[in-house]
């Protein structure tokens, strides 16, 4: 087993791939993960000097690896996002919406009416923007 000099080892993300994209967010403009809450006063961040060090440490096998990793979460995220956009309910009510023109006031009623269901989507596919980012 190696240990990676400082920062977070891209191994133990890519292990718990799943708990990574629900804790982290991708900042595009910076390029680097962000943790969203933390139980202290610090921050986590993982950016390419934690993925270089990783990369030291573990060889250029690791890159295999994190795609592998990636590929499998993104099938059953991809799997999951297809089937919530057939639910009938929010198929209707996104259909309903799209259909005149798409105002503020047409995306609150759509959040109200949608609640979890929109929310689940959204989570969904921000999972799966962080997992593409991991890649």
């Amino acid at each position: 087993m190696s240990c990676v000099p400082q920062g977070r080892d891209i191994l133990e993300v890519v292990r718990n791939l799943g708990q990574f994209v629900v804790d982290f967010t991708y900042n595009l403009n910076v390029q680097v993960f962000v943790q969203l809450t933390s139980s202290n006063k610090h921050i986590d961040t993982l950016g390419i000097r934690h993925l270089s060090n990783s990369m030291r440490a573990h060889g250029p096998g690791l890159a295999n690896t994190i795609v592998n990793a990636a590929y499998g979460f993104l099938r059953t995220k991809l799997q999951a996002l297809s089937h919530s956009l057939y639910e009938e309910e929010l198929r209707g009510r996104i259909g309903q919406a799209v259909r005149g023109p798409y105002t503020y006031r047409t995306a609150e009623r759509l959040k109200r009416k949608l609640g979890d269901g929109l929310h689940r989507l959204r989570s969904l596919v921000t999972q799966i923007g962080n997992a593409l980012g991991c890649v």
